[in-house]
């Protein structure tokens, strides 16, 4: 099954009040991997966000996620499967005009949160442009800034 795509799609059975309520207890934590003076935003795009993760094996994985938070140099998503850190992943970003924009990336961290839902942060390979996607400019005060 090398190089054939595996579709998940855990979050399908979450309600969106659930997942908005578990977004908004993961938006007052520390920060993942922030660099210094960082700054994230939130963004849950409400149609999900689609991420395409390659394994160590070889396989493609397909599943929809639910962003927490971007930066230009991560995204933290809800994700309905384990990721191991190294895996290769593409997010593809709805931006503010409604386009799709593919982004490469990197899972830096995944950790158990409940019912069958993990956090994950993705690394960008290349700085991303906050604004052509987030709504706001600036997070909010109780958002965690590095």
């Amino acid at each position: 099954m090398r190089g054939s795509p595996v579709h998940v799609d855990a979050l399908a059975q979450m309600p969106d009040r659930f997942l908005r309520s578990l977004a908004a207890r993961l938006g007052q934590t520390e920060p993942i991997a922030a660099g210094a003076g960082e700054r994230r935003v939130p963004y849950s795009p409400t149609a999900g966000i689609s991420v395409t993760l390659r394994t160590s094996t070889g396989a493609t994985v397909r599943a929809r996620a639910y962003g927490t938070e971007l930066s230009t140099d991560e995204i933290r998503l809800i994700h309905g499967a384990f990721c191991h850190v190294g895996t290769s992943a593409v997010v593809d970003l709805p931006t503010r005009d409604g386009e799709l924009v593919s982004a490469a990336g990197t899972v830096v961290h995944c950790k158990y949160l409940e019912s069958r839902l993990y956090e994950i942060v993705v690394h960008w390979n290349q700085a991303l442009e906050v604004p052509l996607f987030a709504t706001c400019a600036e997070p909010p005060a109780s958002l965690p800034q590095a």
